[in-house]
């Protein structure tokens, strides 16, 4: 499993200056300590869609996923980053308004069974064409999968 995924994070992914590629297989033997969701919501709305989720590694590691604009799954080794994290005030308000903000929150009930499990490996799952569209991480107690379908990310865990 050395295959690369590619994946815009942050304000790059605004403006596509720069990918950033992670091997799913660094996660091995690793640790989950803690688990963020990132939605979008607009001002004055509930949160909507599921737009990314961060795992955070016992090495002081992150796995952010999260959905390409080509439908592909990325897989990037850093910390989710705000697109936005330089507007304030009236031009954060403005944004919630016309295009909405992205809002971390704590994993929730399901994805919170992941913190304190050891990966023991990983399996990567690839379209018809052979791009990236989802993996499953599979912990000690646990399965984690994550995929592209219909152009947003799905989470869950069995187990």
């Amino acid at each position: 499993m050395a295959s690369l995924s590619q994946c815009f994070l942050g304000l790059d992914k605004m403006d596509g200056l720069q990918m950033q590629n992670q091997s799913s297989c660094d996660i091995i033997d690793r640790t989950c300590v803690s688990v963020r969701r990132i939605f979008h919501r607009f001002a004055g709305a509930e949160k909507t869609l599921l737009n990314a989720v961060e795992l955070e590694w016992d090495n002081g590691g992150f796995t952010t996923l999260d959905i390409n604009a080509d439908w592909t799954l990325c897989v990037a080794d850093s910390r989710w980053v705000d697109p936005y994290w330089d507007a304030i005030g009236a031009k954060r308000e403005e944004i919630a308004r016309e295009v909405g903000l992205l809002e971390p929150t704590d994993a929730g009930e399901d994805l919170g069974r992941l913190v304190d499990q050891k990966v023991v490996s990983v399996e990567e799952l690839f379209n018809e064409v052979g791009e990236l569209t989802g993996i499953r991480v599979i912990f000690r107690d646990f399965v984690f999968v994550a995929r592209m379908w219909a152009g947003d990310l799905e989470v869950w865990v069995d187990g």
